[in-house]
């Protein structure tokens, strides 16, 4: 899954079809809405993916965008320890 996908599987609700983008996240430092979490998590869903060889699947977007929008220390820990190496 490469970064286009995997922002729009993380804006859209797969229900319904509709943009969640534009969905507040209040407590977040990543973030203020869906749309500014998203690079976040597919950053951090790509750097654990490249560290444990596996591809990018759904789960680990929905794992780092629950992270993310939970407003979790792990991410800015995982993304300045691991995050200096491009992705694949």
């Amino acid at each position: 899954m490469n970064r286009r996908e995997a922002i729009a599987y993380l804006t859209t609700d797969a229900d319904t079809g509709e943009d969640t983008g534009d969905l507040r996240v209040p407590c977040s430092r990543y973030g203020a809405n869906g749309a500014e979490c998203a690079p976040v998590a597919w950053r951090l869903a790509c750097l654990v993916a490249r560290e444990t060889g596996e591809a990018i699947t759904t789960d680990q977007l929905d794992d780092a965008m629950s992270l993310v929008v939970n407003d979790h220390g792990d991410v800015a820990y995982v993304i300045r320890t691991y995050g200096r190496r491009q992705y694949r």
